[in-house]
């Protein structure tokens, strides 16, 4: 009877993870961008999809594939849209497949609603399932995995050993570290045939069978690599690298280029990027993760409850693939770990289920109530309906707010805007040198797909960090000289040792050093000549925003914060040689209308923080020392002095118009710490001096 009631439950709990993988899509095709957009690869994985061609390493053939089939399916909107749209599918199906198998785990709808919700709702995850990106594809499989794995323990129904076996070989065709939940499955397979009464021991000896039977048919699935080589034989508009010859195969299909990435980080700093994407499930999921705890406490409190505990098994199997995809997060040397972090987030998101179905099940212990009546349901399912806005203690907002702001990509245009205005600064015929991926691949999407600007020579230079990568960028900028204009779409203080700049709307545009700019320089500021606010001994006599200097980069006192150099401001400031202080220069940026706000005249802006430290962004303070000759005696005198400083800014900055602004104040003035954290007192110090414009996000 309890299996018929069972199955019952079952039964009226499948609707569920159906209608939440429906939600799921309806929000993620909400959030989707229109155009081509930022995010790592997301150009390059467009033109790869339309042009069936071959990504970078390991390739995505089943991705290719896959998503061109929906491209050509779905006959709306522009190319960019409909590859996000795949995205957005792959991750609608990922979460209803974890409903799904949360509910094979425990009989219980709510907390298989609430398993999905939170997976739904994951900042992380809706983000990576906006953009055109691989990774919620990869979610898929591994959900169906987790699905798997549900079924093969409620069963052991060989059947779902294909599956598994069938999975990681999809997984082995599209993004390689599916393969890094392998020792999961085998603590899980051991924990599940061990424990059936006293012949454990005999059953464990079933395990290489079923290995053997999963990888055969896991490994046909591996036949799909031969896509690449095919495909790059016919030399389709995309193609990384050359696949059709056996030494280009094979470094594709090992990713050699990225073994250099493994492992290549400190202790200290793989356990500081661990706990760092641990901090950042916590602010994804919110109270997601106090689920996690009860179902890593399940099997302790169920003794002291009485009640039937969870299995073992998947505290085991979703635990070891925390751990194993956590510690490849952490020692990956990427730019974005996140990627990579995101299975744990999707087994978080199903221990939380678990976690959830044990908690509904010990308050009905509590409270006696047998056989749970309507009033008694709906009364635990009342939490769950609320977790995607249940503000938590730490972060004050709940998980969908949280992702709505800082995942969807609707009405972002920042990358197709940039773009545009790279090739509107282009002359036919022109060369762009690219260091940015993002940009890059956005070219290609222009040139690719939307056939645009073919005359435009294109040299990627992605890493230049070093003296030889050095070396090679100064070999393509001067062979590109020689043939004709070259512009930039960024810049570097090493760079301004070599050539000289011009600065325009998006781009730097490079000639020989010593030569005469072939264009006159940026937008000049009117010329004050006006005392400054806090030193009255000091004039500003005129400034002028122009094209990039060298030195080095400023420091900006926001720690970890990458900054890009945009141009230099030419300032010329008069004071009295009599002073014989030191003294600073100080340098205001910030967003157009912040002065209105902080007159009282506007609502006060969104805050916008930096993911690493937590600075606003709208607006930045530094200072520059200000050297003077010996002082002299008479007061009347005034010393001129010209000044070059670097128009930089934090890369997360805001898109859009910002004022410049320059002050002087006394070196050891002691309101300064006041001044570099209070935009309104640094206002008050300085004076207008022009203003520019930064497209990017």
């Amino acid at each position: 009877m309890a299996e018929v009631a069972r199955a019952a439950d079952q039964r009226r709990g499948v609707p569920v993870p159906w209608a939440l993988a429906l939600g799921a899509l309806v929000l993620y095709v909400w959030c989707l961008p229109t155009d081509v957009h930022y995010g790592g690869d997301c150009g390059e994985m467009c033109c790869s999809a339309y042009t069936l061609g071959v990504s970078h390493p390991t390739g995505y053939p089943l991705y290719q594939m896959l998503t061109k089939l929906i491209t050509v399916l779905v006959p709306l909107g522009t190319i960019a849209w409909r590859v996000a749209f795949a995205a957005a599918l792959w991750g609608a199906l990922a979460v209803g497949l974890v409903t799904l198998a949360v509910l094979r785990i425990t009989d219980d709808p709510w907390a298989a609603a609430g398993a999905g919700l939170l997976l739904a709702c994951d900042s992380n995850f809706l983000a990576l399932s906006v953009v055109s990106l691989a990774y919620s594809l990869n979610m898929a499989i591994l959900a169906l995995l987790v699905l798997a794995h549900a079924r093969y323990e409620r069963t052991e129904d060989v059947r779902w050993v294909n599956v598994i076996g069938l999975t990681y070989g999809l997984g082995a065709v599209h993004h390689v570290t599916l393969g890094l939940n392998a020792p999961a499955s085998l603590l899980f397979f051991i924990i599940v045939l061990a424990r059936r009464g006293p012949d454990g021991r005999r059953r464990l000896a079933r395990l290489p069978g079923l290995a053997a039977r999963a990888a055969c048919f896991g490994a046909p699935v591996l036949a799909l690599y031969a896509y690449e080589p095919l495909r790059s034989a016919l030399h389709p508009a995309m193609c990384w690298g050359h696949t059709e010859t056996w030494a280009g195969f094979k470094a594709h299909l090992t990713a050699s280029m990225y073994h250099s990435n493994l492992a290549t980080i400190t202790p200290a700093l793989a356990r500081r990027f661990a706990l760092n994407n641990l901090d950042v499930l916590s602010y994804d999921q919110g109270w997601g993760v106090a689920l996690v705890a009860v179902a890593c406490a399940a099997p302790f409190l169920s003794r002291v409850t009485g009640r039937a505990r969870p299995s073992g098994a998947w505290l085991a199997f979703c635990l070891a693939s925390i751990a194993v995809n956590l510690n490849f997060a952490a020692h990956y040397d990427v730019g974005n770990r996140i990627n990579y972090a995101l299975p744990v987030h999707l087994m978080a998101a199903v221990l939380a289920g678990v976690g959830l179905a044990a908690g509904r099940t010990w308050c009905r212990s509590l409270v006696g109530v047998p056989a749970s009546p309507l009033r008694f349901e709906l009364t635990l399912a009342l939490p769950v309906a609320l977790l995607p806005f249940l503000p938590t203690p730490w972060l004050g907002d709940g998980p969908l707010p949280r992702a709505l702001h800082w995942g969807s990509m609707r009405g972002n245009e920042h990358a197709s805007r940039q773009i545009d205005a790279i090739l509107d600064d282009l002359p036919t015929g022109a060369t762009l040198v690219s260091a940015l991926d993002e940009l890059t691949n956005a070219f290609w999407y222009r040139e690719i797909i939307d056939g645009r600007r073919h005359d435009v020579h294109l040299v990627q230079q992605a890493f230049i960090d070093k003296d030889d990568e050095q070396a090679r960028l100064f070999g393509h900028i001067d062979a590109a000289l020689a043939n004709g204009p070259v512009f930039l779409d960024f810049w570097l203080p090493y760079l301004g040792e070599r050539y000289g700049f011009v600065m325009h709307n998006a781009t730097c545009r490079v000639f020989p050093l010593g030569a005469e700019p072939p264009l006159e320089l940026g937008p000049s500021a009117a010329a004050p000549g006006v005392r400054l606010p806090d030193c009255p001994d000091w004039t500003l006599l005129s400034a002028r925003l122009t094209s990039p200097v060298p030195g080095d980069r400023a420091d900006s006192g926001l720690p970890g914060v990458k900054m890009r150099v945009l141009g230099a401001v030419h300032a010329t400031l008069a004071a009295a040689r009599g002073q014989d202080q030191a003294y600073d220069l100080l340098t205001l940026s910030m967003e157009e209308g912040t002065d209105k706000w902080l007159a009282g005249k506007a609502p006060s802006p969104t805050a916008v923080l930096n993911e690493s430290t937590g600075q606003v962004e709208r607006w930045w303070v530094t200072r520059w020392p200000l050297h003077l000759a010996a002082p002299v005696e008479d007061r009347d005198l005034l010393a001129t002095l010209t000044v070059a400083i670097p128009l930089w800014a934090p890369e997360r900055t805001i898109a859009g118009r910002h004022e410049m602004r320059l002050g002087v104040v006394a070196r050891d003035d002691a309101r300064w710490p006041r001044l570099s954290g209070d935009v309104r007192a640094a206002r008050e110090a300085t004076v207008p001096v022009g203003a520019f414009s930064i497209l990017y996000r």
